[in-house]
């Protein structure tokens, strides 16, 4: 049994089954049309087996510390992020 270490509003997703996690895998390639994104591969890193799904959009999170410290005392914050 993994540990989870996300926020418990992440969790709570999970467990409604609104998001799935993907052990063990790697974004391999975002895949699209003229229309947009409409699938992606990720590639599990055991095997290397690559697995197709198909998404309307990828949000792809970078770091953990927010890049706002311009926005310091112009906008509503919290912890590094807008509030």
């Amino acid at each position: 049994m993994r540990k989870r270490s996300c926020k418990k509003k992440l969790f709570e997703r999970v467990e409604e089954g609104k998001i799935t996690i993907a052990w063990d895998h790697v974004l391999d390639e975002v895949l699209g049309d003229d229309m947009g994104v409409i699938g992606i591969n990720i590639k599990d890193v055991r095997n290397e087996d690559l697995t197709k799904l198909a998404v309307d959009g990828v949000f792809i999170a970078i770091g953990h510390i927010p890049n706002s410290d311009i926005f310091q005392n112009q906008l509503k914050m919290r912890n590094g992020y807008w509030w």
